[in-house]
């Protein structure tokens, strides 16, 4: 019990490859990022990169974390389509797993480095990420709003659900927005989908706040190095 309350690389690692089989399981469940079929493959590259990385694989964890990266980014880019809490697991599980391959302990096992390094706690591990300066937050925002206004230009038909057509009537209305339609139009009138419109926004905003965050987070040492000097 000591050992998991001031949790080493290998305990963190083995909390790696959980949270790996947990999000297999919510992707076979929200049919969304991987088919059902193909959830193996990860999960063993996963298990091997981990083993690799606990044996001092510096380049299994730069893998890893290229691997969960673009997977946070995935889950993210299918908020708005799919808005439901597999999604939002997936999201969290992935920024989760990312925090645990930038550890200390795990940076040093990758590192091949012989003494043992550990964490007073799991909140530490919590605490690397940072608070964002409020600055970021709004940019965030900001950029996210802008790109969902861009993405009206994405426009196509989109079928009437219910409709059965009758008279000449169209079973069809003009859409635009991306991923999900939030202006329609008409024959003659245009309607604003409010709840899809906050959708897209969401999405828009988690995924432009997530860059500048890392962003953030990589600049961030450079420059106090500078100030150091």
């Amino acid at each position: 019990m000591t050992r998991w309350r001031r949790p080493g690389a290998r305990e963190i690692l083995l909390l790696f490859v959980v949270l790996s089989a947990v999000a297999g399981i919510l992707s076979l469940v929200s049919h969304t990022l991987l088919p059902g079929y193909a959830l193996p493959i990860p999960f063993l590259l996963a298990v091997l990169c981990v083993w690799r990385v606990s044996r001092g694989g510096w380049f299994s964890r730069l893998v890893l974390l290229l691997v969960t990266g673009l997977l946070y980014a995935g889950a993210l880019l299918v908020v708005a389509g799919d808005w439901n809490l597999a999604v939002a697991g997936l999201v969290v599980i992935y920024l989760v797993q990312v925090l645990l391959l930038v550890s200390p302990p795990v940076v040093a096992r990758a590192g091949g480095l012989s003494a043992s390094v550990g964490v007073r706690s799991w909140a530490e591990i919590a605490a690397m990420a940072r608070r964002p300066p409020g600055w970021l937050l709004a940019w965030g925002v900001l950029l996210g709003v802008i790109v969902t206004l861009v993405f009206v230009f994405h426009s196509g038909l989109d079928p009437v659900s219910g409709c059965s057509p009758a008279a000449g009537d169209s079973c069809y209305v003009f859409g635009q927005g991306y991923p999900v339609r939030w202006l329609t139009a008409g024959q003659a009138t245009s309607r604003v989908h409010v709840g899809s419109l906050v959708k897209d926004c969401v999405q828009w905003t988690l995924l432009s706040w997530s860059v500048l965050y890392a962003g953030w987070l990589w600049l961030r040492p450079a420059s106090r190095q500078q100030a150091a000097a």
